[in-house]
């Protein structure tokens, strides 16, 4: 009976630490949006800037602190993508909250604004990822997408996919491997980073495409994610557990 009572207790506790705490809700209408949710803006003056409005809710009666990531999936030149949470806005190069911002318990809101403006009079498709997570827990997030059309009139079949792979094997123990591509870039680089946003690994890449093996043989058991950049921009993140 005790066995059983310890394992229903470990089921418990798991099922908990899986449990969503966040939810989002369009700050303008009042609805409720989904993770993974995709919004589409259509964009051409470079002289306005596009801002988009999400609140982010803690749904659990006790107060949580969360961090905010942003991450390029596809993106033309020339632009200024930006985000605030609450009061604190972060500049163009920040990509994770360096600090964590805290959410009331009881349906406390954080509104967390996002801000675009293309650089060009001709702008290309951007895609941009917002993810909020619970630091304390981060598989507990939510995120959204925006597609930003850049409205040009002219064909843009020149612009070439960037792409990163899942890990694998994930799980690693030793090493991983990710294919990639970089688009129309010419160089890139791997970056690995620890839970706390601390660079652990990076590896250069000068190939337009291929297979990248990351050595983890040396670092602690744990969560990390590994992000492709371009120009000194995560365009990719992927998320990698090591074993040991």
């Amino acid at each position: 009976m005790k066995k059983q009572l310890l394992a229903i207790c470990a089921v418990a506790v798991a099922f908990a630490a899986q449990a969503q705490s966040l939810q989002m809700q369009d700050m303008t209408s009042g609805n409720i949006i989904a993770s993974g949710t995709t919004i589409t803006e259509n964009h051409a003056d470079p002289n306005t800037f596009i801002d988009n409005h999400v609140d982010i809710i803690n749904t659990t009666s006790s107060s949580i602190n969360v961090k905010v990531r942003k991450t390029y999936l596809y993106f033309g030149t020339g632009m200024d993508a930006t985000f605030c949470t609450g009061q604190l806005c972060y500049p163009n190069t920040v990509f994770l909250t360096p600090q964590t911002t805290p959410i009331t318990g009881n349906n406390g809101i954080l509104d967390l604004k996002v801000q675009y403006k293309p650089e060009s009079i001709t702008p290309a498709t951007t895609a941009i990822r917002y993810s909020i997570f619970n630091a304390a827990n981060p598989a507990d997030s939510v995120y959204f997408v925006i597609v930003y059309n850049g409205v040009t009139g002219i064909q843009q079949n020149t612009i070439l996919p960037v792409t990163l792979s899942n890990a694998s094997p994930n799980p690693a123990s030793a090493s991983f491997s990710m294919n990639y591509q970089l688009g129309n870039a010419h160089a890139g680089q791997l970056v690995m980073y620890n839970m706390l946003g601390e660079k652990v690994r990076e590896m250069p890449l000068t190939e337009a495409e291929g297979t990248a093996k990351m050595d983890v043989s040396v670092l602690t058991q744990g969560v990390y994610f590994c992000s492709l950049t371009i120009d000194g921009k995560a365009v990719a993140t992927r998320r990698i557990a090591v074993t040991r």
